[in-house]
């Protein structure tokens, strides 16, 4: 009984934590500071500490995601510009099995919705709509969550951009996500490994726990954007988000990309054989190739080759096969 009280709730942390735990927490109002790139971690360690200061809804059971706080929280973050999003793993100590999925977390700069994943059969439309939409969503590693996310749900991601690396073009000498927080922001979050590595499967998540995972995907959407401004004000170039994780693996420009999706059965919208020549426009074949996926977001291409002929490019398909990664719904 005890469990399922708590299995949907809100948490505001700002209002009931100590200093020693939480720092005045940053809104998107906050006037942005000058980055630091100097910062050792010995500096970073004696940041102040801060954590997500919104409500948190915790999804655990059908119930939970039929609720009407849930449903209203799900349509705020749907319609939002930009979003931050992380997963939690449980931990495998056991050589050559991967971590199993537990948790989703997704977050604007007011609310977080932490979704028990291990507890559903499956990724509920409302969270695909939100993955597949038009929002930013920011992650740190995307290549990686976007992977086991595809891996684990058949879901692709779209419009992505990854914190990691955009840290890397802009140069920064640190860069796990506490590191840019502390260089861009000036401020740390907790990376305790006792939480970190704790029991995310669970019965009953601790506050703690929830409260660490909605501000690793709140921290990630709040240093891209500040990294986003420092770029726009020293004229630098901002990455352009990823539109689709399956795109970026179909059309795979080297042998790492080509790897992985040959490892997740994507087929190659362009295989080996079929390059075009190095004379050949390469703006043009990439913007044939998004168009192509695109209108066939509802399929996987089986085999797909791209040929000039009187001078345009043509774009061929033999085969497609249904999967739901995308939805109109």
């Amino acid at each position: 009984m005890r469990a399922q009280r708590l299995s949907c709730f809100f948490l505001s942390f700002g209002r009931k934590s100590s200093s020693r735990d939480f720092c005045t927490p940053l809104r998107d109002s906050t006037p942005s500071c000058e980055p630091n790139f100097g910062l050792s971690r010995n500096e970073i360690s004696r940041l102040p500490l801060v954590s997500f200061p919104g409500k948190i809804h915790l999804v655990s059971n059908e119930q939970d995601l039929s609720s009407s706080p849930v449903r209203d929280a799900l349509d705020e973050l749907e319609n939002s510009t930009t979003l931050g999003v992380d997963t939690e793993s449980a931990v495998s100590f056991k050589k050559g099995q991967s971590p199993k999925l537990a948790l989703l977390q997704i977050s604007n700069d007011e609310t977080a919705i932490a979704f028990r994943l291990h507890a559903f059969a499956d990724l509920p439309l409302p969270f695909r709509r939100i993955l597949t939409g038009s929002a930013v969503k920011v992650f740190h590693a995307a290549m990686a969550e976007a992977r086991c996310l595809y891996q684990n749900y058949g879901t692709d991601l779209c419009h992505v951009v990854d914190t990691l690396a955009f840290g890397q073009q802009l140069d920064a000498p640190l860069l796990r996500l506490v590191d840019l927080a502390a260089i861009f922001l000036n401020c740390r979050i907790s990376k305790s490994r006792s939480v970190r590595l704790s029991n995310w499967m669970a019965s009953e998540l601790s506050p703690l726990q929830i409260s660490y995972a909605a501000t690793d995907a709140w921290m990630t959407r709040k240093v891209y954007l500040a990294m986003r401004r420092y770029a726009d004000e020293r004229g630098i170039s901002v990455p352009a988000p990823m539109q689709s994780f399956v795109g970026h693996l179909a059309t795979g420009k080297t042998k790492g990309l080509r790897r992985i999706a040959r490892d997740l059965g994507i087929p190659l919208l362009v295989e080996p054989a079929t390059q075009i020549e190095d004379n050949d426009d390469d703006g043009d074949r990439e913007r044939i190739l998004d168009e192509h996926l695109r209108e066939h977001c509802e399929n996987v291409v089986k085999k797909t080759t791209l040929q000039k002929s009187d001078g345009t490019y043509v774009v061929t398909t033999t085969t497609t096969t249904s999967i739901t990664h995308k939805s109109n719904d």
